[in-house]
């Protein structure tokens, strides 16, 4: 027997998820895209639904841009490869759902360093009581996500494990989330990063640092 599955012309492409806040309260209004040309804001119930029948492309990114929403509060710009997001590979033709709610934490851009481009800067901040990080900069070294010199505040910010805003890998066990923000910041010199040892590793062991640009979702 041969079966010919032809693809049902009624059917459309979608991407389904929802948003809230890390208190699991919906949030409204949060412009979400997986390309210039293809997107939508969450409804009241953070929930968003985008359409992707007229893509001609398969999409790989989802962006979430939490920084654009006003607020009492500064949310982070989140992007993810939409099969991190999905479990599995984007599909045509069918309602992909977004099973894990994708969760934005506010910044803690208060307590954050105003970065002046012509000096070198420690930035300095707590995740936890009695526990900081600490981010060495070198002059003219941050730039922002259009390559000029970034001039602006520079914050980190502990992430909660338990509600990470993308899903994270079976294999990797971290003991520390945190976010630095602006999210398109990039380094063109290393950086010195500090963080609290809350395992107590030993000096000199080493250990991968694992990092999700916003921009590549990489």
């Amino acid at each position: 027997m041969i079966l010919n599955v032809e693809v049902n012309p009624d059917f459309t492409t979608r991407l389904q998820g929802r948003v809230v806040d890390s208190q699991l309260r919906p949030l409204a209004d949060v412009p979400v895209k997986v390309s210039s040309e293809l997107t939508t804001r969450t409804s009241a119930d953070g929930s968003f639904l985008l359409d992707l029948t007229s893509a001609t492309s398969l999409p790989n990114t989802l962006t979430i841009d939490g920084a654009a929403v006003k607020g009492s509060v500064v949310l982070p710009k989140v992007a993810a490869e939409l099969s991190l997001l999905l479990g599995h590979e984007f599909y045509w033709n069918t309602n992909n759902v977004i099973p894990q709610t994708i969760v934005l934490s506010p910044l803690d851009v208060a307590h954050g360093t105003q970065i002046d481009p012509t000096h070198d800067h420690t930035v300095v901040q707590e995740l936890a009581p009695q526990q900081t990080a600490t981010l060495m900069l070198s002059a003219n070294s941050a730039k922002n996500g259009q390559g000029a010199a970034f001039n602006g505040i520079l914050s980190m910010t502990e992430v909660p494990l338990t509600t990470p805003p993308v899903p994270i890998p079976d294999t990797l066990l971290p003991d520390l989330l945190f976010m630095i923000s602006p999210a398109d910041l990039a380094l063109t010199k290393p950086g010195q990063l500090s963080l609290p040892n809350r395992t107590r590793f030993a000096p000199h062991v080493l250990f991968d640092l694992w990092a999700l640009d916003p921009t590549t979702d990489r």
